[in-house]
């Protein structure tokens, strides 16, 4: 059996929240700065329309919220092409980077949740 300080534990605690920190601040930045410049790129996206008619009256919350949108529908394309919410054509033709930056920060925020998780359950 590994014997771990919990000197250890914690600095790694400590590391995964300010990882964590970081990501929500890169997130909420992205948010406020592009939000607009992303939505422009899915023109024909019902989604997109509906989520500012209801988060557009929230500031920042609401940007990052139509930001998580957004993901969900670079996420799972089909779902959304099948219900009618956005065309595939314009998920196709997102560019590539800002995808791929979008789908980085999202998926590594969710990423540092499950260690910060299993640190949790190993403790016990």
């Amino acid at each position: 059996m590994v014997f771990v300080t919990p000197d250890v534990v914690a600095l790694i605690v400590v590391s995964i929240i300010l990882l964590m920190a970081l990501v929500m601040f890169s997130i909420a930045y992205v948010a406020r700065s592009y939000i607009e410049l992303i939505e422009s790129r899915l023109p024909n996206s019902k989604a997109v329309e509906e989520n500012k008619a209801i988060h557009n009256k929230n500031e920042l919350v609401g940007k990052i919220m139509r930001l998580h949108g957004v993901v969900m529908m670079l996420l799972l394309p089909r779902i959304y092409a099948r219900r009618g919410l956005v065309e595939i054509d314009d998920v196709k033709e997102f560019p590539r980077g800002m995808k791929c930056l979008l789908l980085f920060l999202h998926g590594s925020f969710f990423a540092l949740l499950g260690a910060l998780v299993g640190i949790r359950s190993w403790l016990q």
